[in-house]
């Protein structure tokens, strides 16, 4: 196991090494024909050829960048499959930004041939990356969500998050919880938070039903439910809600039955 997750972690550098040269030939040999794509700003992908010319013309990187630092991190999901996450952090004084970025990849590793079969890459500002400290990193959750999206063949599937500025495309099983804001809703994702104008009434009525009311106040991804205690429920990341007193056992009994249906 060792000795293949250091392979994979190289494939990885090289791969990120080859991004930042803007040599993708490296990219079209590791790509699965079924690639499962999803970064940020753009519409979840299937399919090596569009994934290809997706990585191609959304990986802009500047000419000038200086990478400070880049960390990578390997988990071993089931038999067939190894996650590489690697998390990078450099700058552009061109572009005047200092930023993070972190790269999921999930490799099948089944076969001879190694190939990417999952690819998720998110961008943010390096004082908006909190989500991305190594703890959450070795988060079980992410890999769960993952493995769930396989097992379901949810890869087309994708929700429309309004805000007041823009609307934004995500796989619903990247929310963690959804939660009342002002007049509309929060919505926290594994990476990251969005604000919507959709209300939290309106919300119950399209959401997939692994995403449960528990609350008035809180709708959660029975995915990311590590433990059900009196009256709460913890999440990955040791986040915990409330579950009203009477409500408490039909609740329970709730989640574990839609926990039985993933």
């Amino acid at each position: 196991m060792h000795k293949l997750s250091k392979t994979l972690e190289n494939i990885t550098r090289k791969l990120v090494q080859d991004t930042i040269a803007k040599d993708y030939t490296y990219w079209e040999k590791m790509l699965d024909e079924n690639i499962l794509l999803i970064t940020t700003n753009v519409a979840c992908i299937n399919g090596k050829y569009d994934a290809l010319k997706a990585i191609q013309s959304h990986t802009n990187v500047p000419t000038d960048l200086k990478i400070l630092e880049q960390t990578y991190h390997t988990k071993q999901l089931s038999k067939q499959t190894i996650a590489v996450i690697s998390i990078l952090e450099g700058t552009s004084t061109k572009l005047s930004i200092h930023a993070k970025a972190m790269l999921t990849f999930i490799y099948d590793v089944s076969t001879f041939e190694i190939k990417i079969k999952y690819a998720h890459f998110s961008t943010r500002s390096a004082n908006d990356f909190t989500l991305y400290h190594p703890q959450a990193v070795n988060d079980e959750a992410l890999f769960h969500i993952i493995r769930a999206s396989f097992n379901k063949d949810k890869r087309s599937i994708r929700l429309a998050i309004p805000s007041t500025s823009e609307t934004s495309y995500i796989d619903p099983y990247t929310i963690m919880y959804i939660q009342p804001f002002e007049h509309g809703t929060e919505i926290i994702l594994i990476d990251r938070t969005i604000v919507s104008t959709r209300t939290f009434k309106e919300w119950k009525n399209i959401l997939p039903e692994y995403l449960l009311q528990i609350h008035r106040s809180y709708i959660v991804n029975v995915h990311y439910i590590n433990s059900i205690r009196r009256y709460e429920v913890e999440l990955h990341r040791g986040v915990i809600l409330p579950i009203p007193q009477k409500q408490f056992t039909a609740i329970q009994k709730e989640i574990e039955q839609r926990m039985l249906a993933i």
